[in-house]
């Protein structure tokens, strides 16, 4: 079974299979949040982009024109329909099933392997 933990949005989530290069990030090299591409079709995570934008105005890959940017609809589903575990771990003999990137935040909010405060 395939198990990779790596950041995305800020929080630690395991997928289930390896994730396509193409779906990363050109800067911080983790899944793509709110993926972001400049005029030369490099892609990146809006924050990231923004971010490299304040200091320089050209693409952080192949220095070429960065702006105008546009969100990249196409890739959001993509990375939305990623398959991902839970980050609850099991309770009571209690195993969540394979969540969709998209469907996770519905599933941890009535999670019943989450802890309760």
């Amino acid at each position: 079974m395939y198990s990779n933990a790596e950041d995305y949005g800020g929080r630690s989530l395991s997928f289930v299979r390896p994730v396509n290069e193409a779906l990363r990030c050109g800067i911080c090299y983790c899944v793509m949040v709110d993926p972001t591409s400049t005029v030369c079709g490099h892609s990146f995570c809006k924050a990231c982009l923004h971010a490299s934008l304040s200091h320089a105005s050209t693409c952080p890959t192949c220095e070429g024109q960065a702006r105008p940017t546009v969100q990249i609809n196409v890739l959001k589903q993509l990375i939305g329909s990623l398959e991902v575990r839970c980050p609850n771990p099991p309770r009571d003999g209690v195993e969540c099933p394979v969540l969709t990137l998209d469907g996770l935040d519905r599933h941890l909010s009535h999670c019943p392997c989450r802890r309760h405060q």
